[in-house]
C-alpha cells in the first residue's frame, strides 16, 4: 500500500530529526551551531527579514567575504519560515521572506562587501538563481544559486561527491538539469 505524502513527509522529518539527536544536537539549531563552530564559521540566526539586513548594516566596510544561504525559498526570495498549503507544497509568508526586491533597497551595503572575494555567495534553496543574479548584480561580487527545486534528499543518498554543499549543487533536480547557475 502506497503512503499518503503526509505520512510520507512526517517520516522523512522524523528520521532527520534522529539523526540530529545522534550527533548530540538538542535539535536543527544546535546542530547548524555545532558545524558552524567546527569550522570556525560564524552563526548568526534571523528571524525576520530585516534583521537579516540589519544585520549586514553592523559588519564593517570590505568584510563580507561571502554569504550562504541553506533552506527553503521560491523565486521570490528567501524563506526564514516555513509552512505548507492544502497540496502540502511549501510556502511562506511574505512577512517571513527575503525577497528578491529587498535587495535593491539594500543596495547602500555595497561597501560591507569584499569584491576581492574569489568565493561567490551561495544561495541553497529552490529557484534561488534570481536571488543570487540580484546579489550579484547590485553588490558586484560572485553568487550562485538554483535555477530549479532543490532535491535535498541527495544528502541521505550514496553518492561519491563527500561534500554535502557540492553533491546538492551537482545532482539534478526533479525537473533536470542544469540545476545551477553561477553569476
Amino acid at each position: 500500500m502506497a503512503q499518503s505524502d503526509g505520512y510520507w513527509l512526517h517520516s522523512i522529518r522524523k528520521a532527520a530529526t534522529e539523526k540530529v539527536k545522534d550527533k548530540g544536537a538538542h535539535n536543527y539549531i544546535h546542530r547548524m551551531q555545532q558545524v558552524a563552530a567546527k569550522h570556525s564559521i560564524k552563526y548568526k540566526g534571523i528571524s525576520k527579514p530585516q534583521d537579516f539586513w540589519d544585520y549586514l548594516q553592523t559588519l564593517l566596510d570590505d568584510s563580507i567575504s561571502r554569504v550562504w544561504y541553506s533552506g527553503h525559498a521560491s523565486g521570490a526570495g528567501l524563506f526564514l519560515s516555513l509552512d505548507h498549503n492544502k497540496a502540502r507544497e511549501p510556502v511562506s509568508h511574505t512577512s517571513d521572506i527575503v525577497e528578491v526586491d529587498s535587495i535593491n533597497l539594500n543596495k547602500s551595503l555595497i561597501n560591507k562587501f569584499s569584491n576581492s572575494s574569489k568565493t561567490p555567495s551561495k544561495f541553497y534553496g529552490c529557484y534561488t538563481s534570481s536571488f543570487a543574479k540580484r546579489w550579484s548584480d547590485i553588490f558586484k561580487v560572485k553568487a550562485e544559486g538554483a535555477v530549479r527545486k532543490v532535491d535535498f534528499g541527495v544528502l541521505d543518498r550514496p553518492s561519491t561527491i563527500s561534500n554535502v554543499m557540492e553533491r546538492i549543487e551537482k545532482t539534478p533536480t526533479t525537473l533536470g538539469s542544469p540545476g545551477w547557475a553561477t553569476y
